[in-house]
């Protein structure tokens, strides 16, 4: 309670003793008076304390006694909303929750995390400041639910408030669905809708979780100089390894998939990237890539050289290639005997032939298997320079020698990858006991992926290790 001087009370400042507390005399503060020196009876000095323990002082007429009141109780009055005190302590509570809880996030989640993903978040990524890192782990792990975990942790820990996410067409709405429904966390999806709706034009400064398709970025100049105005604390790319550029000669091409990453790059204090397959078997391409991450560090040349097929790949491009040269010489004569018109390969649908020594078939991510051997082989047909039979049947001669030179290499078993594959299956912990699918039968079978970029590779890696097993 307060009690106004003059209002029913002395006012003399007589009447102010030391121990009293007061309101009024500094601005915004309570003081406790120490002491009371009297000028005469119109002014006196008031020495004071403040509620933080500064001591002060300062002169006091009988007119000032009008602005100053007396605090005779606590003002304190307990009478605060209680749910809105509990959801403010509770908001406290989980900003600070990791100090005494170091898997807060888990806690907080709705889900069973393996030890794998529990290690991947807290021992190495948490550890990182500024967090830079590629994230290359097998199909099926889990990297959306690692990545729901750190962004969810670095949330309780006031350390991003702003988080984008990129990622393919296909797949921006199942990120957005698992978010929400296994950490509780709202993210926008950006759409040609959302940009028209934005106050700004610009719904990467206007929204602060965002879930963005990496093509809807890369495909005009318009999105990525939007993205380039913005900021954020954290940016993960699903499926990184399409951001890809190819080294020819002494030129880095860069697709325009790979010069998003670069903005993002650029716009981000945390950058997490994710996938399965983050190296094609071109080391130099994979030092490009790797770029996005550290450019000091990783930017440059590799001076050992590299192959990324087989022989028996090879073998079979040439062979392919041939046969199809020589069914287009005998379609071209046939169509001159007839003086039919010759006609013009037909190409998916936004490719032209014009377009196809820039074309990067990564963009195509819908294309089945079948659609993507049909681009590449009208893609071979486009590149010969061949315009009449006569010229088709001395192409075919010399595909001709190829294709015997490569089924030589084939058959002599001189392949290093396969021999290195090899001696790895061979070896202690690929042993025989260990090949049996029969989890009775000597228990505790390793696991090894192979990734290869080719279907023929592939072939002629399972037709090897089929072989082997005998």
């Amino acid at each position: 309670m307060r009690r106004q001087f003059g209002d029913g009370m002395a006012t003399e400042l007589s009447d102010l003793a030391a121990g009293m507390r007061l309101s009024g005399v500094v601005a915004n503060s309570d003081v406790t008076v120490v002491a009371v020196q009297m000028h005469g009876t119109a002014s006196a000095t008031l020495t004071y304390r403040t509620t933080g323990g500064q001591l002060g002082e300062r002169l006091i007429t009988v007119a000032d006694l009008a602005d100053v009141s007396e605090v005779a109780e606590s003002h304190w009055s307990f009478d605060a909303d209680g749910a809105m005190f509990k959801l403010a302590s509770e908001a406290r509570r989980m900003q600070m929750a990791h100090l005494a809880d170091p898997f807060a996030a888990v806690d907080t989640s709705n889900i069973d995390p393996y030890p794998h993903q529990i290690d991947a978040v807290y021992n190495r990524l948490l550890t990182l400041k500024p967090l830079r890192f590629l994230l290359a782990d097998d199909p099926g792990a889990g990297k959306t639910i690692m990545s729901g975990l750190l962004i969810r942790e670095l949330m309780l820990r006031g350390d991003v408030a702003r988080c984008l996410i990129v990622a393919p067409g296909s797949l921006v709405e199942q990120w957005q669905d698992e978010l929400w429904d296994k950490f509780g966390l709202s993210f926008d999806l950006m759409s040609r809708e959302s940009v028209e709706a934005s106050r700004t034009g610009n719904p990467f400064v206007e929204r602060n979780l965002l879930v963005a398709c990496i093509d809807q970025v890369a495909r005009s100049d318009d999105p990525r100089d939007r993205l380039a105005a913005s900021d954020w604390d954290l940016v993960i790319v699903d499926e990184a390894h399409k951001m890809s550029a190819h080294r020819y000669g002494d030129e880095l091409r860069r697709t325009k998939r790979f010069e998003v990453g670069e903005v993002l790059r650029e716009c981000t204090r945390h950058f997490l990237l994710l996938t399965a397959t983050p190296h094609n078997g071109k080391n130099e391409d994979f030092l490009a890539f790797m770029t996005l991450i550290d450019p000091e560090r990783f930017e440059g040349r590799l001076r050992a050289t590299n192959g990324s097929s087989s022989p028996a790949a090879i073998h079979h491009s040439l062979r392919r290639r041939r046969d199809r040269l020589a069914g287009q010489a005998a379609e071209l004569r046939q169509l001159a005997a007839t003086g039919a018109p010759i006609p013009v390969p037909e190409l998916p649908k936004g490719v032209r032939i014009a377009d196809l020594d820039d074309f990067d078939f990564d963009d195509f991510d819908d294309f089945d298997e079948s659609e993507l051997a049909e681009l590449e082989s009208l893609t071979v047909d486009a590149a010969t320079a061949a315009a009449t039979a006569d010229e088709l049947d001395a192409e075919v001669r010399i595909l001709d020698r190829l294709v015997e030179l490569a089924d030589g290499v084939r058959r002599s078993g001189v392949d290093a990858k396969w021999t290195r594959l090899r001696d790895l299956l061979r070896a202690e912990q690929f042993g025989s006991a260990q090949w049996s699918a029969d989890p009775d039968d000597g228990g505790g079978a390793r696991k090894l992926i192979v990734f290869s970029e080719h279907r023929d590779t592939l072939d002629y890696v399972a037709g090897c290790i089929a072989a082997e097993r005998g």
